[in-house]
């Protein structure tokens, strides 16, 4: 019987957390200024767009507002910080030029699943994995 009690606070716990993350969340978006520059990316953020009947017709809308939703979350610049903060701890640098990353075998690099139209110079690639380093 204490068993089930332990479960069932603990998951209360959980929830009544969740709730107030969120909660705090939203009302920090009612009262936290919109920014127009983010330092941390060096450039300019998305602002709130307009709504009109074209934008809700074609699906730009929605994609617009969740992108100011995106840049104006309140505290992103510390959060983006904090995440560079992460990153450089986990970085070894060997030499000037080589760094030795510890993380999955991705990390964010490339996608698997970009269509290649054309790189300078060569013919068109196909389906192959995108670098960093091409342009």
């Amino acid at each position: 019987m204490r068993k089930n009690t332990k479960k069932k606070t603990g998951s209360i716990i959980v929830i009544a957390s969740f709730i107030f993350i969120l909660s705090v969340t939203g009302l920090l978006k009612l009262v936290w200024p919109e920014q127009r520059i983010s330092e941390a990316e060096a450039r300019t953020l998305a602002t709130m767009p307009s709504i009109s009947g074209e934008s809700l017709r074609d699906g730009s809308f929605p994609l617009a507002v969740e992108a100011y939703f995106t840049d104006q979350f309140p505290l992103r610049n510390t959060l983006i910080r904090f995440s560079d903060s992460m990153r450089n701890m986990l970085r070894i640098t060997i030499g000037d030029d080589v760094q030795i990353i510890q993380g999955n075998q991705d990390m964010g690099q490339g996608d698997s699943n970009v269509i290649l139209d054309e790189l300078p110079g060569d013919e068109p690639m196909g389906v192959g994995y995108t670098s960093p380093y091409v342009n």
